[in-house]
């Protein structure tokens, strides 16, 4: 009679086996509820309420009523930005040097990054509007596009009127908590190690500079032709 004995060591690697195959369900099913409760939608309010105010950027009168008009509205609708605050003229408060005051929150249109700026399909002509700038993140150069005229768009400010709520589902709402409940800091720890190690940051990938370690000399020569150089010297 064979008997399946195990050792202490295979007991505890089943017991913990165990417990990460019921985290990881746990975690599939808070992504399942989170997504049901995401998919719940708006409804509309009964009395709809102001909250605040809200400012954009619209075309300027002048700007508004030439041809051109419908062109740049297309530009503004993809690089618009907009501000929410509590108070209609835009300040947050400022302390410096002991000194307490306000000034006014700057907004500027939205500089797209390279990838975004190809995911965003603009045509030849809204090309031309756009100019590129070179920066430096962690020694990584990175271009963006900016707007080459922003004077033809100018902020506006509004009341930012709540219509619509979240619609809520009381079931989804008490497992959702009693989810958050399970997920304190070591099974959240476990399950960041069982996913592959999250909360490490990616470089991402950027176009490397053609210039790096190379010396002038070593530049002159891939973009300038031999000619040209024996005429330098001569």
């Amino acid at each position: 009679m064979l008997f399946n004995l195990q050792s202490a060591r295979q007991k505890k690697r089943k017991v913990r086996e165990d417990r990460d195959k019921h985290l990881l369900a746990q975690k599939r099913e808070m992504q399942q509820v989170c997504r049901l409760i995401w998919n719940l939608g708006y409804e509309d309010l009964a009395v709809p309420y102001q909250r605040g105010w809200k400012r954009s950027f619209v075309l300027r009168d002048d700007v508004a009523q030439s041809a051109l008009a419908a062109f740049f509205a297309g530009i503004l609708a993809k690089i618009n930005v907009q501000q929410y605050s509590s108070r209609k003229d835009f300040k947050k408060k400022r302390r410096r040097r002991g000194k307490s005051g306000y000034i006014v929150r700057e907004q500027h249109l939205r500089t797209l990054e390279w990838w975004e700026f190809q995911k965003m399909n603009f045509t030849e002509e809204e090309v031309a509007w756009f100019q590129e700038e070179e920066y430096f993140v962690r020694k990584h150069q990175q271009i963006r596009y900016v707007f080459r005229e922003p004077w033809r768009f100018v902020l506006k400010t509004e009341p930012n009127m709540v219509t619509k709520h979240r619609r809520i589902d009381m079931n989804l709402e008490r497992r959702k908590q009693e989810l958050d409940c399970i997920y304190c800091y070591p099974a959240r720890a476990r399950l960041d190690w069982l996913s592959g190690g999250s909360y490490k940051w990616k470089m991402k990938q950027f176009p490397e500079n053609p210039f790096k370690n190379k010396s002038f000399n070593q530049v002159i020569g891939e973009f300038i032709s031999q000619d040209i150089k024996m005429e330098l010297f001569l």
